[in-house]
Parts: C-alpha cells; sequence; structure tokens
C-alpha cells in the first residue's frame, strides 16, 4: 500500500511554470512533498542521492547535469532495445523511509500552488498515462518526452524523480513487448517436483487469463490463487507467463491479483498467530509468516 501511495504521491500532481529555477514550480513542488514528512524531507533527499548515484556508478548516467539525463532519454529513443535498467528500485527506498508523512498537508500545499493544469508538466502526465496502452514502448515515451523537456528542465530535481519513477515502469517492457521483471524459473532454488506441482498463470495475446490452460476472470484466478497457496504453503509456487502482446496494464493487473492473496493470506495468519496486523509484526515475525506463504512467483520468458 505505501509503495502504491508514492508513486500516486509523487506522479499525481505534474504541473510547471516557466521562471528563474528558484521560482518555477517544480522547486515548489519538490518542497511539498519533503514539507511532507516530519524530518522535512531529510531521508528523502537522501534517497534520492543515493539512487542518482547508484545511476552514475552503473554507468547509466555520466553524472548529475541536466544534459547527461537527456543523453539517457536520447539514447533510449535511439535504440531497439534498450537494457540499462538499474540494479535497485527508487520507489523501494522512498517505501522504506521510516518517517511519518502528512498527506493532507502535501494537498494544502498543492491546492495552494493554484490551477497550472495548462502547463508542460501535464503534457509529461499524459505521455506517462500512455504506458498503460499496447502501443507503448521506451523508445516512444522517451522520443516524446525529448518533444516536452529540455536540458535545463532535466536539470531539476522534480523531474529527476519523476524519472525515477518511470524505471519502475518501462523496466517492464521493451520494443517487441513485455519482458521478464519476475525471476525466471531457473534463477530460483527449484526442484522438478517444484515446477511439476506448480499452479501455471498464462495471459495471451487478447489479455485472457488462463491457469492451468482454462480460461477465468481475474476474480477466479485470485479464488484459485488462493486455495493453491492455503494448501501448499511453504511449497508453492506461480509460474506466470505472459505473451508479447498483452499490454502492459493488464500484465501488471494480473501480477498484483496474484500477490495480492498472498498477502491477503499472510495477514490472515498475522492475527491468527499474532493477534497483530501484518505490518505491525516484528521482523522476526514477519520472517516466519512469510516461509509459511512465500512470494515464490516465476516467470517464463514472453511468447
Amino acid at each position: 500500500m505505501k509503495y502504491h501511495f508514492c508513486i500516486l504521491f509523487v506522479l499525481g500532481s505534474l504541473f510547471i511554470s516557466c521562471q528563474k529555477q528558484s521560482e518555477r514550480v517544480e522547486y515548489k513542488l519538490i518542497n511539498c512533498i519533503y514539507e511532507t514528512y516530519d524530518d522535512q524531507g531529510t531521508q528523502y533527499k537522501k534517497a534520492f542521492f543515493d539512487f542518482e548515484q547508484s545511476l552514475i556508478t552503473e554507468k547509466i548516467l555520466e553524472d548529475t547535469s541536466g544534459k547527461s539525463y537527456k543523453a539517457l532519454f536520447e539514447k533510449m529513443a535511439t535504440e531497439n532495445t534498450f537494457s540499462q535498467w538499474p540494479s535497485s528500485s527508487f520507489m523501494n527506498k522512498i517505501a522504506a523511509i521510516d518517517v511519518k508523512q502528512n498527506v493532507e498537508s502535501y494537498q494544502n500545499c498543492i491546492a495552494a500552488l493554484g490551477d497550472l493544469s495548462q502547463s508542460k508538466l501535464q503534457s509529461v502526465m499524459n505521455i506517462i498515462n500512455q504506458s498503460n496502452t499496447d502501443e507503448f514502448t521506451p523508445a516512444k515515451l522517451a522520443t516524446k518526452m525529448l518533444e516536452v523537456l529540455d536540458e535545463e528542465d532535466f536539470e531539476l530535481e522534480y523531474y529527476k524523480m519523476n524519472i525515477f519513477v518511470l524505471f519502475e515502469t518501462i523496466n517492464y517492457t521493451n520494443d517487441s513487448g513485455l519482458v521478464r521483471k519476475l525471476p525466471a524459473i531457473e534463477e530460483m532454488k527449484t526442484t522438478t517436483s517444484d515446477v511439476k506441482n506448480a499452479i501455471k498463470v498464462a495471459l495471451n495475446g487478447e489479455n485472457k487469463v488462463l491457469v492451468n490452460g482454462k480460461k477465468v476472470s481475474l476474480e477466479e484466478l485470485k479464488s484459485q490463487i488462493h486455495d493453491y497457496v492455503s494448501k501448499n504453503t511453504s511449497e508453492s509456487m506461480i509460474i506466470y507467463q505472459s505473451d508479447r502482446k498483452a499490454s502492459f496494464a493488464k500484465y501488471v493487473e494480473v501480477q498484483e491479483a496474484i500477490s495480492g492473496e498472498i498477502k491477503a493470506l499472510r495477514a490472515t495468519l498475522a492475527k491468527e498467530r499474532y493477534h497483530t496486523d501484518l505490518e505491525k509484526l516484528t521482523k522476526e515475525q514477519l520472517t516466519e509468516i512469510r516461509k509459511v506463504y512465500p512470494m515464490r512467483i516465476s516467470e517464463k520468458e514472453p511468447q
């Protein structure tokens, strides 16, 4: 839930005004985000800095300049297959921040900026929304972004942050369609028996879901995952395969439906065993819960 809030939080209010950097709306927006935290964004800023430095270390960026960010998008726009994805997740770093957030304060801060819907960043938001369509590819997204943002825009921390979030989306795809994000079977510690007894979920080119070869609705998928994991507990394994023609949005929807059922089972067990909510468990208690209901979701190569 916190992870999903963070994505919504960063992407949910994209606006701009063409003034000097200290006066531009992006500068005020980033402060709205920082002021939401009780520590005035100290941990958030550190997460931002650490992730940016990791991109430089992994040679995804040359340095922290707007020129370097623009060059990254230019490369993405011209390569048929872009594979320079970060080894870590910026949103995971943000979700791990252990400081209280005041959502109402953020909303009030945004409201004080006024109506800026007719703006450059509104165009950026429209481009991001297109990532949920069948026609989306990283190259197309980068090309459209470069039509809106210039080198000076890429200097702004607010734009950089949203680029980090975009990695969470574009890491799912390449110009040929969906690529693997979940671990492949060969990357997991599995036996022949594990694979044989696994429940197999497929998403075909028409965005239809199949469980062990039979078409099911999303609700039926959830029910079957729930029953399977309940019965097999620590020995459960889910193999998820998607067709390259499947849409990104449906791919994510199915993946979240699967993981959501496992999380629900964990929450129930937490109540039964420790009489508390899942998010209130100690590290040791959570480890025990995860042993009972592991998130063993593996992915076969897209067809």
